[in-house]
């Protein structure tokens, strides 16, 4: 197991998997060890919900961390980190999300228990699982989850503005795509979400360093681009916000 580190958690991309952010802004992605999350790229079955949790829990706060193994990944030659975290409040992950039962252990976990520490862990993390499953707790629910409908685009964005037009709408901000720019998780209702883009009315943002995506070549920022975007995602990237839609 690596030396406890301290970052910052900047985004966390399922219930399983946290994008920490160091004082350089360096950022590294760490999986929680020995378990498993529903995958909210692929909207799975109960993935918003794992990855909300610890959302909630972590997104914008210090934590420290430890590296407990890694694992090559089959394509790009990466390797991915497996490891724990501790919040500012003592609770630790993976611990906390499998003891509410939005994450479940592994197939292969004992596999990686490879010293005192990772043994004590993965037992631990046994029998907060079997707790959770015996309360029927998140993913181990009996009766039917409510299913969340995620629209990743707007067949008709005119009709969507004149619908809610002026109506505060609950969001996250899943991605800062410039200090002008979102890509908001609209929550029309607890069960339809859609995800759009979003232009902050009444300000201009410089726009950030991008890839021409016709022939790959990349565009530098204007000036102060990327400081812009820097400041909008310290404040909302993965926070709840209120969306207002005005045209």
């Amino acid at each position: 197991m690596s030396a406890p580190m301290e970052a910052k958690v900047k985004s966390v991309l399922s219930g399983d998997t946290l994008v920490l952010q160091n004082k350089n802004r360096q950022e590294r992605t760490l999986s929680l060890a020995f378990i498993n999350a529903p995958r909210l790229n692929n909207d799975e079955p109960g993935s918003f919900q794992s990855r909300d949790y610890i959302r909630k829990l972590c997104v914008g706060k210090t934590v420290r961390f430890s590296v407990l193994y890694t694992i090559p990944q089959k394509t790009g030659g990466a390797s991915r980190d497996y490891g724990i975290v501790t919040l500012a409040n003592g609770q630790l992950l993976p611990d906390a999300i499998v003891s509410e039962g939005w994450a479940k252990l592994r197939d292969d976990a004992d596999r990686k228990a490879e010293n005192p520490q990772s043994t004590e862990l993965l037992e631990r993390l046994e029998a907060l699982e079997a707790h959770a499953r015996a309360d029927e707790k998140g993913l181990w629910a009996t009766t039917q989850q409510q299913e969340i409908q995620n629209a990743r685009e707007l067949p008709d964005t005119k009709a969507f503005s004149e619908q809610y037009n002026g109506q505060p709408i609950d969001a996250i901000v899943e991605r800062v795509l410039s200090g002008d720019r979102l890509i908001c998780r609209l929550m029309v209702t607890p069960t339809n979400h859609v995800q759009t883009t979003v232009l902050v009315a009444g300000i201009k943002a410089p726009a950030t360093a991008r890839k021409n995506p016709s022939d790959g070549t990349s565009q530098p920022a204007e000036p102060w681009g990327n400081e812009s975007q820097a400041f909008v995602e310290d404040r909302i990237l993965q926070r709840g916000v209120v969306v207002r839609i005005l045209g």
